[in-house]
């Protein structure tokens, strides 16, 4: 039997959070909560994982069926979404790809070396991840790399600003165009893929479905909604389901970063 795509990627799901967070999190627990304190804690271990998990295919629910179906889908998506989901898939290989790449010089001459320097180091980013795209030839390469620039400084002037700072250093010279193109190229992947994940796991056409998932997230998750949301039908949800969870997704990071500071 072929798991569902999202089940596929989910190779790496476990273990969720770290020691840390476990202890972190079990300060709040009361006594009622003593069992799923000990489940947590041992879902931090591989190996009381493992023992779990050590099941034929065939025994693994499918996040469309079974009586939970709509909590198993968007905890999956959920964690598709994450940090933890998107530093591991998307950040790591760019940062890798930042470390790992070598100047001879941190300062450009004129727009031309600057054009040069940007689209090596975007050629570079793109065989660094492997991107599936297959070969990009040098003039789709300077064409992106540009875009990139474009909008990694669209707040601070723009292509002329990241040039004037390839020409005189301020900052770092090329050694931060380098940081600020790493960083959007995250951005812009990061947007794909959440996209990309949502549009695999909600069947934008399948109506009773998008129903039944809005329902469970406005009994599950109601209260970290804003209340615009909260007071809304599951059918009035559906229509924004996507933009919902999102804003679950941001919530989740934002306790996860909470829980890294405590």
């Amino acid at each position: 039997m072929s798991l569902p795509v999202l089940d596929r990627r989910l190779d790496g799901l476990f273990p969720i959070v770290s020691i840390d967070q476990c202890i972190a999190l079990s300060q709040y627990a009361k006594q009622a909560d003593h069992k799923d304190v000990q489940i947590l804690y041992k879902l931090t271990s591989p190996d009381e994982f493992a023992k779990k998990i050590d099941i034929t295919a065939e025994d693994v629910p499918s996040p469309t069926s079974g009586p939970d179906q709509e909590g198993q889908l968007l905890r999956k998506i959920l964690f598709e979404l994450s940090d933890t989901s998107l530093t591991q898939k998307i950040g790591m290989s760019l940062d890798d790809a930042r470390a790992n790449y070598s100047m001879k010089t941190v300062r450009v001459k004129d727009a031309s070396e600057f054009n040069q320097a940007i689209t090596g180091f975007y050629i570079h980013m793109f065989r660094h991840i492997q991107s599936p795209e297959g070969h990009v030839s040098r003039d789709a390469a300077a064409a992106d790399a540009i875009d990139r620039i474009e909008d990694s400084f669209r707040n601070a002037g723009g292509y002329d600003a990241a040039l004037a700072e390839a020409k005189f250093g301020t900052k770092g010279g090329l050694r931060y165009i380098f940081d600020v193109m790493t960083d959007q190229e995250k951005s812009v992947r990061k947007r794909k893929y959440k996209d990309m994940v949502l549009k695999e796991a909600i069947d934008p056409l399948d109506w009773e479905a998008k129903v039944k998932l809005s329902a469970h997230i406005q009994k599950q998750y109601g209260r970290y909604l804003p209340d615009t949301i909260r007071t809304m039908q599951p059918e009035q949800i559906a229509h924004h389901l996507e933009e919902v969870i999102l804003l679950l997704a941001e919530g989740e990071r934002d306790m996860d970063r909470w829980l890294r500071k405590h």
